[in-house]
């Protein structure tokens, strides 16, 4: 999830790259201070797992290898986890997303506290409501996961 009307205020795409997406939120975030780059499931839970997971896949690795054991002992599964640390690191993850679930990220988004989100597919119709639980609704889109090279997984 992105807000489309943030980006289309500062001429940014969708991205596709970790670091397209990482401009694009410079730039967002100098217009709109007080926002947060990008949040996922970051609490200590199978959340995060899956947002590991998503991250060594999205950079080319395999968090489990064709013969089923573990491989993360590996330049793109540490590619993966680099772009988390470094994310938590610069800020571009805020320090309060990891603590967040689905729900506390759904709810942030909503509020309008954040450019990027990675969501399951139920956030859609909770943040296009029109009942006033929304700030963000019709102000955003969805995208692919962006990559290290170009789109995630």
């Amino acid at each position: 999830y992105y807000r489309k009307d943030l980006l289309d205020a500062v001429g940014a795409k969708p991205p596709t790259t970790w670091a397209e997406m990482n401009a694009a939120c410079d730039k967002v975030v100098a217009t709109n201070p007080g926002l947060s780059c990008y949040a996922g499931q970051f609490e200590k839970y199978e959340g995060l797992t899956v947002n590991f997971s998503e991250a060594v896949n999205s950079a080319g690795g395999d968090v489990v290898g064709e013969d089923g054991k573990p491989n993360v002992n590996t330049d793109k599964a540490k590619a993966g986890l680099d772009f988390l640390v470094e994310g938590v690191k610069s800020g571009k993850i805020a320090a309060k997303a990891r603590t967040f679930k689905e729900e506390e990220g759904r709810r942030a988004f909503q509020a309008g506290e954040l450019v990027f989100h990675r969501q399951w597919p139920y956030q859609y119709a909770k943040a296009n409501a029109t009942d006033g639980s929304s700030q963000v609704a019709g102000k955003f889109a969805v995208a692919p996961l962006p990559g290290l090279d170009g789109p995630g997984s």
